[in-house]
C-alpha cells in the first residue's frame, strides 16, 4: 500500500518496512523542534510504537516460516507409508534356523504350482517324491 502526503512541498512516503522507518523518524524529529513538550513526547511514543510493531511483525513472519517448514516435513513423513512385514515376536536361534529351513523348503519345492509340464512331473517323481516320503534312491 502506497500512501503519500504533501507537507510543505515535500512528498513523504508511508514506510512499509523497518528500513524505511528511521529516515521518516529523523524528518519528524527535525520538524518537531517547534512543538511543545507534550506533543514531542507523543511523537516519540508513536515512533517507538511503530518500531515495536515492525519488530513484532518480523518475528511473526520468522515463526510462521518455521512452522510452515515443520508442517511440510510432517506431511512428507505421513505420505511415506510403512510396510508391515508380519507380527513381531521373540524367538530363539533354533526357531530362526527352523523357520529359515521351512522357508527355503517352501521356496525350492515345486509342489505349490497348480499346473506342471511333463518335464516337471518327471523331475518331481524322480527327485522330490522320494525325499518327501523318506525313500531316497
Amino acid at each position: 500500500m502506497e500512501v503519500e502526503s504533501c507537507l510543505q512541498g515535500i512528498w513523504l512516503q508511508t514506510p512499509v518496512t523497518s528500513e524505511a522507518l528511521p529516515p521518516l523518524q529523523i524528518q519528524i524529529e527535525d520538524d518537531a523542534q517547534f512543538l511543545d513538550g507534550p506533543s514531542k513526547h507523543r511523537l516519540q511514543k508513536l515512533a517507538s510504537a511503530a518500531q515495536k510493531a515492525f519488530a513484532e511483525h518480523a518475528l511473526l513472519l520468522g515463526k510462521n516460516r518455521l512452522l510452515f517448514e515443520q508442517n511440510n516435513e510432517s506431511n512428507s513423513r505421513q505420505s511415506a507409508r510403512s510396510t508391515v512385514a508380519g507380527k513381531a515376536k521373540v524367538i530363539s536361534y533354533e526357531d530362526i534356523v527352523k523357520a529359515q529351513a521351512k522357508h527355503d523348503a517352501k521356496k525350492s519345492y515345486p509342489g505349490e504350482r497348480k499346473t506342471w509340464s511333463k518335464a516337471q512331473k518327471v523331475l518331481y517323481q524322480q527327485y522330490w517324491a522320494p525325499k518327501r516320503h523318506g525313500r531316497v534312491k
